[in-house]
């Protein structure tokens, strides 16, 4: 657990990272991360403000979106 401090004039995202693979079929990690509405992260311009040591994650990220499609909420079930 940890307690950040942010300077909140700043917009800004934290993107967690998770480990492990679903079974296929399985969207409900898909589900979990992307009902945060994450289609910005497909805009060229924000994959190039990001480091390149982010660059792999995002791509992955959005490699998940394009897969699963609408998922809906976590907290519909």
């Amino acid at each position: 657990m940890h307690v950040g401090k942010y300077n909140l004039s700043v917009k800004r995202r934290t993107l967690h990272g998770s480990y492990g693979a679903p079974r296929n079929g399985d969207t409900s990690r898909a589900r979990v991360i992307l009902q945060h509405k994450l289609a910005y992260t497909k805009d060229p311009e924000f994959v190039d403000s990001l480091p390149e040591s982010l660059k792999p994650m995002v791509k992955k990220l959005n490699h998940l979106q394009d897969d699963a499609g609408e998922v809906g909420y976590s907290q519909d079930d």
